[in-house]
């Protein structure tokens, strides 16, 4: 369950969008949640970004940094309600969308994040049940579920 609490800030409040509309508008408003400089951290992902796509097939985008300006291991979960090109591996446009930023210094620990993510969605059913979900707490039981089910 260790997505699930980096899914949630030291209070409680989830960094998890079921129905994100605009994305661009939505990943800014968030970044002000997650970094003690939210803009060097929108800069670190947009330059991760220009280096590769992280739109990494079936459906699934995982825009990834290392930064200074977050004070740790920081997550974001959000679900487009309509496809958003991502330039992915495959082609397929993407509605899932894990945003993972972490410092510098934090690096096994980022790399066995985004790992423990993509054995997660490259199932079909868990993807099903992420886009499914309805509301926050539903998508933070679905991932909880799905974690559990690697164990």
């Amino acid at each position: 369950d260790e997505l699930r609490g980096i899914l949630r800030d030291h209070e409680g409040a989830a960094f998890v969008v079921p129905h994100l509309s605009a994305i661009r508008e939505d990943l800014r408003r968030a970044s002000f949640w997650l970094a003690n400089d939210a803009d060097r951290m929108r800069e670190a992902i947009i330059e991760r970004e220009s280096t590769m796509s992280t739109g990494v097939g079936k459906g699934l985008g995982l825009p990834h940094a290392k930064t200074s300006a977050v004070n740790g291991i920081l997550a974001a979960l959000a679900v487009t309600q309509a496809p958003v090109d991502f330039a992915s591996m495959d082609n397929e446009p993407v509605r899932i969308v894990f945003l993972l930023v972490g410092t510098q210094d934090a690096k096994s620990q980022h790399v066995r994040i985004l790992s423990r993510i993509s054995r997660m969605m490259n199932q079909n059913d868990a993807r099903e049940r992420v886009l499914a979900a309805g509301s926050t707490e539903e998508l933070l039981d679905v991932i909880q579920d799905i974690e559990s089910q690697l164990n």
